[in-house]
């Protein structure tokens, strides 16, 4: 057994007394207080504290979701079916096949066509497209439409020569953020539809242009409410006010044929806000009377009880 324990430079010292310790040092060496067994605490753990958990990343938006599976090649079926929720979206009736040898979307109405959807983390560098083009003849398609994430420049050249439409994930992402803020008729996304080749982010510019004149149409149907009065007054002077506002403040101008629109927009049943008589009109409410009854009638039209 242990008894003695030689300190350098101090010489042997007896621990016969400090068997049952853990510090074996002589009394002037040793510390006040002893060393004591703990429970056991993981490394990078405090006390008190709750261990981080790791939450699973929630993919909220469509927007999101068709990036994501865009790029998933292991599971392209998340692909075809957010595909198919966006064309939804944008007012089509879809019918997701998928399958191997199927068409992955067929495009019912109003305008036919079928959709094939490529997910890869690059580019896309080979289309079957006189596979793709017998599936449009079978389901009497009258486009069709390849999305993936990119392409190669010699499928594109293909696909120019074989009028097959390939369209970027990227860009159909635009297209659904500029719906949000002006709905297109599926009529109006018949350009890109049919467009042999690669479609731009320029190829879709006259979306935008679509969603600039509706906002400017908002704005003069505000115009004209706004220059309305009790007071009855004949189209001429009412034309005359809103052009001398249009020069004033250096605005678009309202032509005749839309402003007999507007008047019969607003004069209609579903509104009821301009009276008419021959062709004099007037207001039968204050300015911000009007603009609540409008938003009363939407608000009604967007109900519950209206929707499907």
């Amino acid at each position: 057994m242990l008894t003695h324990y030689e300190f350098s430079g101090k010489g042997k010292y007896d621990i016969t007394k400090n068997l049952n310790q853990f510090d074996f040092r002589p009394n002037e060496f040793r510390i006040s207080q002893l060393p004591s067994l703990g429970s056991f605490m993981p490394i990078g753990r405090q006390k008190g504290k709750k261990p981080t958990e790791y939450k699973p990343i929630i993919i909220e938006t469509l927007e999101d979701k068709l990036i994501v599976s865009s790029s998933n090649s292991k599971h392209p079926t998340n692909f075809e079916k957010a595909v198919s929720e966006v064309f939804e979206k944008l007012g089509f009736k879809v019918k997701h096949i998928g399958g191997s040898g199927n068409t992955d979307i067929l495009v019912e109405s109003p305008i036919r066509g079928i959709i094939d959807c490529k997910s890869t983390t690059g580019k896309l560098n080979h289309i079957n497209i006189p596979r793709l083009n017998r599936h449009k003849k079978e389901n009497g398609g009258s486009f069709l439409l390849v999305v993936s994430v990119d392409f190669e420049r010699a499928v594109i050249r293909d696909s120019e020569a074989e009028e097959c439409t390939l369209l970027p994930v990227e860009v159909l992402k635009e297209i659904l953020m500029l719906s949000k803020s002006y709905a297109f008729s599926p009529f109006e996304l018949e350009t890109v539809l049919n467009k042999p080749g690669l479609v731009t982010l320029t190829d879709i510019e006259y979306l935008k242009l679509l969603g600039k004149d509706y906002r400017e149409q908002i704005d003069s149907v505000l115009r004209i409410i706004k220059t309305l009065d009790f007071r009855h007054r004949d189209f001429k002077e009412i034309k005359g006010r809103l052009d001398y506002e249009s020069e004033e403040k250096h605005q678009r101008e309202i032509s005749d044929q839309k402003l007999r629109e507007i008047l019969d927009l607003l004069s209609s049943p579903l509104f009821s806000i301009v009276e008419r008589r021959d062709d004099s009109y007037s207001s039968r409410y204050t300015h911000l009377q009007s603009i609540e009854k409008i938003k009363n009638a939407l608000k009604e039209l967007l109900s519950p009880n209206y929707k499907e």
